[in-house]
């Protein structure tokens, strides 16, 4: 009897960390990341450094707890999660909460596309990522996050949407 599951979620946590750095830090792949246009931003020598803190903490936490706790965490106290990637003081705060706000609005109609997109592919989707018949979780990622970022942590892999449909001929 198989015993495997395949658990495929589009998890807050790290799509508001794929969010932050496509707003801050990589607005346009032809020029060079924000400066100094956004007050509350890392200074470019720190920012990778954060970002990879950051993203490093999310998803061991998803790997101790699971990703259903972990997310229920991140939406109720997100700053305790995700502050750390912008400056301290009020010009940080407000950098946080008013990029976590765009992104909570934004998160209501990408979960809706989601479920649009994905959900009808599930099963196609756990046999090509399973297939060694293994308990996987599958994190959806919205864009492709920081090349340095580890994609994979115990028992799951975070993968692009666009990855998806690369590689999926019906979606």
């Amino acid at each position: 009897m198989d015993l495997s599951t395949t658990t495929i979620l589009f998890p807050a946590s790290l799509n508001f960390i794929v969010y932050a750095w496509s707003v801050y830090y990589d607005t346009n792949k032809n020029q060079p990341p924000i400066e100094s246009q956004v007050s509350g931003i890392w200074p470019l020598e720190e920012r990778f450094i954060k970002l990879e803190e950051v993203w490093n903490s999310q998803v061991n936490e998803i790997g101790q707890t699971g990703v259903s706790i972990h997310e229920g965490h991140c939406l109720e106290n997100p700053a305790h999660h995700f502050r750390a990637l912008f400056m301290p003081g009020t010009e940080g705060d407000q950098a946080f909460y008013t990029s976590w706000k765009f992104f909570f609005e934004w998160w209501s109609y990408a979960r809706t596309a989601y479920d649009l997109a994905i959900t009808p592919f599930l099963d196609e989707i756990r046999l090509k990522y399973n297939s060694n018949n293994e308990s996987l979780t599958l994190l959806i990622l919205y864009d492709e996050p920081y090349s340095a970022l580890r994609r994979d942590f115990v028992g799951g892999i975070a993968v692009p949407f666009e990855e998806l449909v690369r590689n999926h001929k019906h979606l």
